[in-house]
This record gives structure tokens, sequence and C-alpha cells, in this order.
């Protein structure tokens, strides 16, 4: 999320004579599915992030030599927090790159923001983000503070599976608290009348992998979701115990809670081991489901 400082460049524009090639030679391209992973960031070839391990002296410089650097290290980790974190973030993917934009309403659980508008939301101040630009040492020390001190919130559920892909599993393992407004589309598990197979396959894929990269997410510590559903209440309230059987995989947060999208929808569902708890809608009904 920080911003790097890059070095002046020049675009040269070459005019090249195309050569034609028959519609038969062109490579064909395949279907993009909602199940495909955006391209995962190229390695550094220096890491941003000063080991950590005993063994590893970190050399002196004038940087160290600063009041701040005498401070204990446990203060300035509290530095860190408050300067990076109290935040609602909402990750966003567009064009397949990761970005976000800062909550409207951060008091609230679940706020009105939309994907849609993202453009028309600010974004986290750069005088804020620049501390981590500042030195390695700072980003070494405050770089988990970004995502351990705010709240994340996806708008658009899709993003889940793709967090693992574009964030660090430092990073991703550091964010504590995550909201989630999960939008149905195609109903997963629904197979129509006469039919042997799932009419949603990709819809199904999806959401078991997104139980799954929920479960996966080792520091989380407060999960909120929001299912919305206005289409399927029918086939929901047949197959929500199926539906939610995904929770089970959630161990790791201890304050987690789903509200399910119906008045109907039943509250005794199994959780295994976990800490979920089901609500019911309150009177707020969703008018519209977000297109990315």
């Amino acid at each position: 999320m920080p911003h790097s400082h890059r070095s002046p460049f020049f675009c040269i524009h070459l005019h090249l004579p195309h050569r034609r090639s028959s519609i038969s030679s062109l490579p064909k391209r395949r279907k993009s599915s909602q199940l495909d992973p955006p391209l995962p960031p190229k390695p550094r070839k220096r890491a941003l992030t000063i080991p950590r391990s005993p063994s590893t002296s970190i050399p002196y410089t004038i940087d160290q030599s600063s009041i701040l650097f005498r401070l204990p290290l446990e203060i300035r980790r509290q530095i860190w927090a408050e300067v990076l974190g109290g935040y609602v973030i909402h990750f966003i993917i567009p064009m397949r790159v990761l970005s976000h934009f800062v909550c409207s309403a951060p008091e609230k659980v679940m706020c009105g923001c939309r994907i849609n508008e993202f453009r028309s939301y600010g974004k986290m101040a750069p005088k804020v983000l620049s501390v981590l630009v500042t030195c390695r040492q700072i980003y070494s020390e405050a770089i988990e503070y970004l995502y351990s001190a705010n709240t994340f919130s996806l708008l658009y559920s899709n993003h889940l599976i793709h967090l693992s892909t574009l964030l660090l599993p430092a990073r991703l393992n550091a964010i504590r608290i995550l909201r989630i407004r999960w939008a149905i589309r195609g109903l997963p598990y629904y197979i129509r009348p006469g039919g042997y197979h799932f009419t949603f396959r990709e819809d199904t894929e999806y959401w078991q992998q997104s139980w799954r990269a929920l479960a996966q997410m080792r520091g989380l510590k407060d999960l909120r979701i929001r299912l919305v559903d206005t289409v399927w209440q029918n086939q929901w309230l047949q197959l929500e115990s199926r539906l939610m059987e995904g929770v089970k995989e959630v161990k790791t947060p201890r304050v987690f809670e789903v509200v399910l999208p119906y008045a109907e929808s039943e509250l005794a569902l199994d959780v295994g081991e976990t800490a979920c708890v089901f609500r019911r809608p309150g009177k707020e009904v969703e008018q519209e489901v977000e297109e990315v």
C-alpha cells in the first residue's frame, strides 16, 4: 500500500510496420474466470523488511543515531500503531491490482460505501504512508501495524480469494479485523429440478475457496460477514445448513458473526468448534447487488 519512489525515465515510441496474421495463427484466449487470480508481484531483489533473526546484525546508520531510535522498541511500536492505525480500509482490485479507499462511515460495522464509486472516496493520506518510506528500519518496525491496527473491509467478496496472491503471508496474517459484504449471485450447491450437477459450478467453487481462504488467515481476531441475497430465498433456506458448513473451518477469530440474508433463516446451525454466531438481518434491505 505504501508508495515507492521511482527514478525518472524516458519513453520512446517506435512505430513499426504491422505484420499480417491470419486469425487461425493467433493464440486462442481462454475465457476469463472470477476464480483466476491476479498475477503475483515479482519478488524484490532486496527485501524491504530487515530480518528479525537475533543473529542478523543491523548496520549502524545515521537514522539510528536520532532521538527516535533511542526510544525503547515498545514505545516506537506504539507510535507506529498510533500513526498508521485507526482507519477502516476497503480493499479493491481495479484492473487486477490491489488498491484501497478509506471508509466514509467507519463508526458502522457495515457501512454504505459502494465499490463502483471508489473513485469518489479518499485514500490514506500520503503524509501518513510516507512514514513507511522514511528508512528501511522504520519500514521493518512499522509495516505490520498498517495491517494489524486497521479494520479491513471487502465490499466485493470475489476479492477474498485473491488476497493471498496479492499480499505477502506476513501481511495477510497481520490483519486482525475483517468485514465482508458478501453478495450472492449464482447460488452455491443449487441443482435445477431434473439436473444432476451444480447449476452454478464456478460460484460453488468460489464459495468453498473463500471459506478456506478465511480459515488460512492466522491472525484474524474479529470477523463480521453480511450475506446479501435478494433472489434465491426458497432455495437458500433449503440449502442453508449446507451453505454454512464452511464456517466450521474458520477457527481463529474470537469474534465471528455472520448475518444471514433472510428473516426466516435458521440460527441454530452447527458451527463446530468455532466462535461463529448467526444473526438475522435488520430492517435495512439491500437494494442492489454490485458489480465490479
